[in-house]
């Protein structure tokens, strides 16, 4: 066990200053040559102002390796005609930078080689993130910026993803250009694993698994609802056309209606509480709305008649006798109650009930006759 920056830690490689310089190397950093015959070479880090905090606690790991300077400077974009405020890094030449030259660069470019890729640690995966990695709070997945590398090499970056930390990223392709995409679940394994290592400068790249994020997760969640809702209202039409379609898509329905056996009894329990609760309302809301009600049932059964009828026929094939012996039981049970209801519904129609009974007996004596 020992100490760093009064930090206690078991494994000292956690804290070397030589895998924030790699994983520097990985990301944001690069090797300057300079000289008559390009012979002297130095590290350089160029980040823009808002990130002096984290180019300064980089700075604490590598001023024990390297001889460093730290200035301000300004560059203008002539594509945006803007001027960015940023602050750079520089060190002296140094032997150790000459090493990882011969690693990472052939022919003036930078590539990967398998080599120097697996001596990342969780401190230069970290800091690698940290200068390339982005969380996207709408999709909670990460984004590796690996634009400069060949496909090869993002192959290469996928295996060591998975052979050593057991992460299963994806290559994937935006203009011709490949980058490295990790899921949600394997997100969070991935920010578990360099959480300790990220600056408190950087808590906003951990996502979901800080505390201090919540409010930022929060926000998004209102605005993408919000923005969902307004492209809804906007295109109501289109929006319940796409919703139809995918429902009748037939492993969404087989899912829809596992979902809603499932969850039967409990939603039934739960729609007797909540009458219970609101039936005054309930009843009221009913009789303002029923002549609506009534007109939108019969535009529903008009329009779908044939299935309704079907269903229904379906329905009392496959559970005939269930139906008749419940049928045969409420008879019995009700007995008392159906005469009583039977007598006052005569007594209430009882001329329009004589009225029908003789013209029925007239056309049954004349069909009767003509037979």
């Amino acid at each position: 066990m020992v100490w760093y920056n009064g930090t206690r830690c078991k494994d000292r490689r956690q804290y070397n200053p030589e895998q924030v310089l790699i994983g520097t190397l990985f990301g944001d950093g690069y090797i300057n040559r300079s000289g008559k015959n390009k012979t002297s070479v130095s590290f350089e880090l160029v980040h823009s102002i808002k990130q002096k905090e984290y180019l300064l606690w980089k700075n604490e790991f590598l001023r024990k390796i390297l001889v460093t300077k730290i200035t301000e400077c300004s560059e203008y974009h002539k594509v945006r005609k803007k001027t960015y405020n940023k602050v750079r890094l520089i060190s002296r030449v140094n032997p150790l930078v000459s090493d990882l030259d011969k690693l990472f660069y052939k022919n003036g470019r930078k590539y990967i080689n398998k080599k120097i890729l697996y001596t990342l640690e969780p401190l230069g995966l970290a800091v690698w993130y940290c200068d390339d990695g982005s969380y996207d709070y709408q999709g909670k997945i990460i984004i590796f910026c690996t634009h400069c590398f060949s496909l090869d090499e993002q192959n290469l970056i996928k295996g060591y993803f998975f052979e050593k930390w057991d992460i299963n990223a994806k290559i994937k392709q935006k203009n011709g250009l490949y980058y490295l995409y990790i899921n949600r679940e394997n997100s969070i394994k991935f920010l578990n694993i360099i959480k300790d290592n990220v600056p408190e400068s950087m808590f906003y790249k951990l996502g979901e698994i800080h505390p201090l994020n919540k409010a930022r997760l929060e926000e998004t969640r209102l605005k993408i609802n919000s923005q969902k809702l307004q492209w809804r209202l906007n295109n109501k039409e289109k929006y319940l056309q796409q919703r139809k379609e995918y429902r009748n898509r037939p492993h969404v329905r087989l899912r829809l209606k596992e979902i809603r056996d499932r969850n039967r009894e409990k939603n039934r329990a739960y729609s007797k509480l909540y009458y219970k609760k609101n039936v005054d309302r309930i009843k009221e809301y009913r009789k303002n709305n029923e002549i609506r009600f009534r007109e939108s049932r019969l535009k529903y059964y008009n329009e779908n008649r044939n299935i309704i009828l079907n269903r229904r026929r379906d329905y009392y094939q496959k559970n005939r006798d269930i139906l008749l012996k419940k049928q045969k039981n409420y008879s019995e049970k009700n007995k008392d109650k159906r005469a009583a209801y039977h007598k006052s519904y005569y007594n209430a129609n009882r001329e329009r009930i004589l009225e029908n009974a003789r013209i029925y007996s007239k056309i049954y004596y004349r069909r009767k006759r003509i037979k």
